[in-house]
């Protein structure tokens, strides 16, 4: 593997936002891509998007 490379591997990136839709905003915005919902978590009161 070249070492220059893996200084952009990443495994998650997370963004906090007050709502689901102001953190698809954020991210379609400075990272211009769409994320479809990836779902709920009733346990943990959570729920995300995914790429």
């Amino acid at each position: 593997m070249n070492p220059a490379s893996s200084l952009w591997a990443f495994d998650y990136l997370a963004i906090l936002a007050m709502s689901l839709e102001e953190g698809a905003s954020y991210s379609k915005d400075r990272l211009v891509v769409d994320m479809p919902y990836g779902g709920k978590h009733p346990l943990m009161g959570t729920h995300n998007l995914l790429w």
